[in-house]
């Protein structure tokens, strides 16, 4: 199919047999956009996110194939759902403590000098008690990473985590949050935060 030509991959012929629960970041195919470290923009894909192995596995809908794209041409890919645009970006780092993966994708919660990312992440532990065909299960796991100064840190969900980090704008901190009544224990207040950490350090710069 020439709209995913640009597209290159290993055909997709089995799945996680006997691993039970869900590999994958939707129960559902998302179609979105897939854009190559090429410049290549493939538009209105069908595919689901695998996050055990951090890939994306496309669903040819002419063809009636599933595909797997090499995930190191992939730059990042975009879906919109329930009125949200969300981005995955292609990251080479260790970033568990594992270090299983050479790549993975994150998706970015809030960008500038400080970007804040999420990693949904999957293990695979044997069942205490095989059902079968299941020998193994799935554990879905979050974690959330802060870059800056060009490394990925492990961040925590809380206030005292963010004015350890950045102590110089401690007063900052307390009063914006004080005056907006967030809490950082909650994803979106924390990326707001860090957007307003991004304001005040493009305002010192300058």
């Amino acid at each position: 199919e020439l709209r995913y030509e640009a597209l290159k991959g290993e055909v997709f012929y089995s799945g996680y047999r006997q691993i039970k629960g869900n590999a994958y970041l939707t129960d559902d195919w998302i179609t979105g956009t897939v854009y190559l470290k090429s410049g290549g923009v493939i538009p209105d894909v069908q595919y689901k996110f695998d996050t055990y192995a951090h890939r994306i596995v496309v669903y040819q809908d002419k063809l009636k194939r599933l595909v797997i794209p090499e995930k190191f041409d992939i730059d990042h890919f975009t879906f919109t759902e329930t009125g949200r645009n969300r981005t995955f970006i292609s990251v080479n780092a260790e970033l568990t403590s594992k270090k299983v993966l050479q790549q993975y994708f994150l998706e970015e919660l809030s960008k500038g000098k400080i970007a804040f990312y999420k990693l949904f992440i999957n293990s695979v532990l044997p069942l205490k008690t095989p059902e079968m065909p299941f020998i193994d299960e799935f554990i879905p796991k979050v974690d959330y990473y802060i870059f800056y100064n060009n490394r990925y840190d492990v961040a925590k969900l809380k206030k005292s985590y963010i004015i350890k980090k950045f102590p110089q704008y401690k007063r900052g901190i307390k009063k914006f949050t004080r005056e907006n009544k967030l809490r950082l224990r909650k994803e979106d207040d924390f990326a707001e935060t860090i957007n307003f950490l991004n304001i005040l350090i493009n305002s010192s710069s300058n």
